[in-house]
């Protein structure tokens, strides 16, 4: 008895419309990761010597929910839609807190 094959195409066609799908899908998620990246701002922080001097004063608080208002603190300044990024960082030492 005669059996039929399911798709009327051939082994090669079938293959190839495999790697077509593949390859448009590929494209379609490397333009939208693209686009993605190309309108995301740039939130690293370059680690200069002023922004590493203070986040190593950071480091040195004890407490640490200081410790981490500090380094927010010390993001918010230099993040490109800061009003001064070069405004002065409070750099809090403990409980009798002073700005620096």
């Amino acid at each position: 008895m005669f059996q039929r094959p399911l798709s009327p195409l051939s082994r090669r066609q079938r293959a190839a419309c495999a790697l077509a799908a593949v390859l448009a899908t590929g494209g379609v998620g490397v333009s939208l990761l693209g686009a993605f990246v190309m309108t995301a701002p740039e939130q690293w922080l370059a680690p200069s010597p002023e922004v590493m001097d203070l986040a190593a004063q950071c480091d040195a608080i004890p407490q640490r929910h200081l410790r981490n208002e500090c380094r927010s603190e010390l993001l918010a300044s230099r993040l490109p839609g800061s009003n001064d990024p070069g405004q002065t960082l409070r750099v809090a030492k403990g409980p009798g807190a002073s700005a620096r």
